[in-house]
């Protein structure tokens, strides 16, 4: 990896659509889900969405439900 390039994992927001959905725009045959559900569930208290950046570009998302 060059010294220049930092890989950053912080929590999703709602400003972090545009590059959570352009990480593949081919996902399953173009039928992801994410696009129509993400404002929904980062507003979502039980569920954490983390994305990890490199150089300032959306890479990756992980997203978790948490139930007690």
């Amino acid at each position: 990896m060059d010294i220049k390039q930092k890989l950053t994992v912080r929590r999703a927001g709602h400003q972090d659509y545009e590059g959570v959905v352009s990480i593949n725009t081919d996902l399953y045959n173009g039928l992801d889900y994410i696009p129509t559900c993400y404002h929904t569930l980062i507003d979502n208290p039980n569920i954490y969405g983390y994305v990890a950046e490199l150089d300032g570009i959306c890479v990756s998302i992980y997203i978790s439900h948490w139930s007690v």
